[in-house]
């Protein structure tokens, strides 16, 4: 996954997301910047969108000395966009990591996994079949799928919920990380 401290397989840039995306977690739930607010236009959620602008931009910055890029809505086959993905030119390889973002409230969370990030755009020849599905926690008064009654208390309940979804055939290349930017 690396070479002399650098990422070299798509692997490697899944996991080097996933660490920043846990290192984002840690700054919204403890840090002194009240980062959860970025979310939030007052008291009103931002819809998914913004939210991923603010998280991709934050990756940019942390990555691109590494020499990885951030590229929102990257446009792949038959004209479908990603909400954003992570690349990396390796001499005259490139290594893709595609990410999918929902807000807790869309009507397909459940089935974007697997239709939309696996079937749509990990299928991408330089992504190697991975990716990371992002979901947006805003807290258990916000729908969940659709419905106002879900049942869903905490981001971690939901996480589970999500992963047990994923066939097996894609679980090991397939992450779900569910972001809790709600108000405590």
């Amino acid at each position: 996954m690396l070479d002399h401290g650098a990422v070299v397989t798509v692997d490697g840039l899944r996991k080097l997301v996933l660490h920043e995306l846990f290192k984002l977690q840690g700054a919204i739930d403890g840090g002194e910047f009240d980062t959860a607010s970025l979310f939030y236009a007052g008291d009103k959620r931002l819809d998914e969108e913004p939210c991923t602008k603010i998280i991709a931009e934050r990756l940019d910055l942390i990555l691109r000395p590494q020499s990885i890029t951030i590229t929102p809505e990257h446009h792949l086959k038959h004209d479908k966009r990603c909400d954003f993905t992570a690349g990396k030119l390796l001499g005259s390889e490139r290594r893709l990591l595609v990410t999918e973002v929902k807000g807790q409230w869309h009507p397909k969370l459940y089935e974007a996994a697997t239709e939309q990030l696996n079937n749509l755009y990990a299928i991408h020849p330089d992504a190697e079949k991975q990716g990371i599905y992002l979901v947006l926690w805003f807290g258990e008064k916000e729908k969940v799928a659709g419905k106002k009654k879900h049942g869903i208390k905490k981001p971690v309940e939901l996480k589970r919920d999500l992963e047990a979804k994923i066939s097996l055939e894609i679980r090991g290349f397939i992450d779900v990380f569910v972001l809790d930017v709600s108000k405590k």
